[in-house]
C-alpha cells in the first residue's frame, strides 16, 4: 500500500531541513510562510499540504518540487538537478519506451552474480 502523499511530503521535507541545518522557524521565514504550516508539513499532522506551499518550500530547501512528493526520491541524498530534467524526459516517452528504461534501470539494480 502507498504511503499518503502529507507522510511522503512531511518525510522529505524533514530530512531536508536535518540536512540543510534548518529549523521550521528559519524555513518559513524564508519562505514566507506561516511557521505552524511549514511544521504541520514537516510532521504530517492534519496536514494537506497544497501545491502552492510545496513549491514555495521546495525553492527554500533549493530542490525541484517533485522530489518532496516522491517517496524514495532522498533515499540516496539529494539527486543532481538534472536528475529532475531526466525524469521529464522519460515521463514524455512512449509507454513501451518508458518500459524499456525501466528494465534497463531494473539491469543496474540487479545484485551482481559475479558472473
Amino acid at each position: 500500500m502507498k504511503k499518503p502523499l502529507n507522510e511522503i511530503v512531511a518525510k522529505n521535507i524533514f530530512r531536508l531541513l536535518e540536512e540543510r541545518g534548518e529549523t521550521t522557524v528559519s524555513a518559513k521565514k524564508k519562505a514566507k510562510m506561516d511557521q505552524k504550516t511549514v511544521w504541520n508539513m514537516a510532521h504530517a499532522e492534519h496536514c494537506n499540504p497544497t501545491l502552492k506551499n510545496v513549491e514555495k518550500l521546495a525553492a527554500t530547501l533549493s530542490v525541484h518540487p517533485s522530489l518532496l512528493m516522491i517517496d524514495s526520491a532522498l533515499d540516496n541524498g539529494i539527486p543532481e538537478p538534472n536528475t529532475v530534467d531526466l525524469l521529464e524526459r522519460i515521463a514524455r516517452l512512449s509507454p513501451t519506451a518508458q518500459r524499456q528504461v525501466s528494465e534497463f534501470i531494473d539491469m543496474w539494480e540487479r545484485p551482481n552474480t559475479g558472473q
